[in-house]
């Protein structure tokens, strides 16, 4: 009996992710050869994570997200997709959300079954290796298929209460030389092995997606500084708008949060320690260049505590901005002799050499 109503439809995405297909999946030719893979090089590995996902990995790329509603045999889902693609490898990360736990219901065995006798099926594809695993004491499976197009698919799949997991990797490997299979492997299993499930209260860098049905998914639109703003003003905290030469003011229609109350002298804090981003290995890759603005709250102790991608020319170029702002120290902003919260924005520009 499978547990889903479409099971070639969700059994595709499972294991093969919406994999796009490689542009030439056959035999190689006498072409010039590509530039160096960028799984070769450790400092192009980051590492991405989802707080509403709830989990970790570590990837040469950042992913964007997708979401798609599905209909299942315990009611309608959200399938969440999380992908990014370079010359060698597509990487992604799907998870469902079910109305029931499936380990509470002895159906675990059931679904990484049907996980992998879809995904087979649906890449024309034949099994090469299985095996059981585990993570945080959680059931899990991992299966290397061979796509009919000489693609091969690593994926580990995992239930975790009421919410399977599937953590993909693809790889063009039909007429690679020999000498590749070991490196294809060593870069496979470093993904997969990244994986790990997270706390919306860890502390790495956020790169989020909203609430969306079926869109290609951008930086925290949910807005981490619009949520704590919110709530600051529903605790009626203050919080103004800083002008410096280290933050330029927000839109007027934004600074609002300080209202009429905003009285006084106010001595704006200046940086005392402001990182420039690190422009990613895989950005250059792919030639992304162009300025990101940030938006930032500040606390009494002069950290940034929220921050918000409201302008960005490329995905790739997000994480490392998030990661400088978050790691910029200022001096506290002063309303009257006292440290004040801050709103203001980091911008941050990046030139192709």
């Amino acid at each position: 009996m499978k547990l889903f109503k479409q099971p070639a439809r969700l059994l595709l995405i499972l294991l093969v992710c919406v994999m796009p297909c490689f542009a030439q999946s056959g035999k190689s030719s006498d072409a010039a050869p590509p530039p160096p893979a960028l799984e070769s090089d450790p400092k192009a590995w980051e590492e991405f994570w989802s707080a509403e996902g709830r989990f970790a990995v570590l990837l040469p790329a950042t992913m964007t997200g997708t979401v798609h509603p599905i209909e299942t045999k315990f009611g309608k889902a959200d399938l969440h997709l999380f992908s990014a693609r370079i010359f060698v490898a597509v990487y992604n990360v799907m998870y469902i959300d079910f109305q029931q736990s499936v380990e509470e219901m002895g159906r675990v065995k059931e679904l990484l079954n049907d996980g992998r006798d879809g995904g087979v099926k649906n890449v024309n594809g034949q099994l090469l290796e299985e095996k059981d695993i585990t993570i945080d004491k959680h059931v899990g499976r991992f299966v290397k298929v061979r796509a009919a197009n000489g693609n091969i698919v690593r994926s580990r799949m995992y239930v975790v209460k009421n919410r399977l997991y599937a953590v993909t990797i693809t790889m063009r490997e039909d007429g690679a030389p020999d000498a590749i299979a070991p490196f294809h492997e060593e870069a496979a299993a470093k993904y997969l092995g990244s994986f790990k499930l997270t706390s919306e209260q860890s502390g790495w860098t956020r790169v989020e997606y909203g609430d969306m049905k079926g869109q290609t998914a951008t930086a925290d639109p949910k807005g981490e500084v619009d949520e704590l703003l919110k709530s600051l003003r529903e605790r009626n905290e203050l919080v103004i708008a800083q002008c410096s030469d280290s933050i330029p003011c927000p839109p007027t229609s934004q600074a609002k949060s300080a209202g009429e109350r905003l009285k006084g002298e106010v001595n704006a804090g200046r940086a005392i320690s402001k990182p420039q981003p690190e422009y990613p290995l895989a950005a250059k890759y792919e030639r992304a260049f162009g300025t990101i603005k940030v938006k930032v709250i500040i606390d009494e102790d002069g950290r940034v505590i929220a921050t918000q991608v409201s302008e960005y020319p490329h995905q790739l170029l997000l994480s490392s901005s998030i990661k400088a702002a978050r790691n910029t120290l200022f001096k506290p902003t002063l309303l009257n002799g006292k440290p004040v919260k801050v709103m203001g924005w980091m911008v941050y520009k990046f030139h192709l050499q």
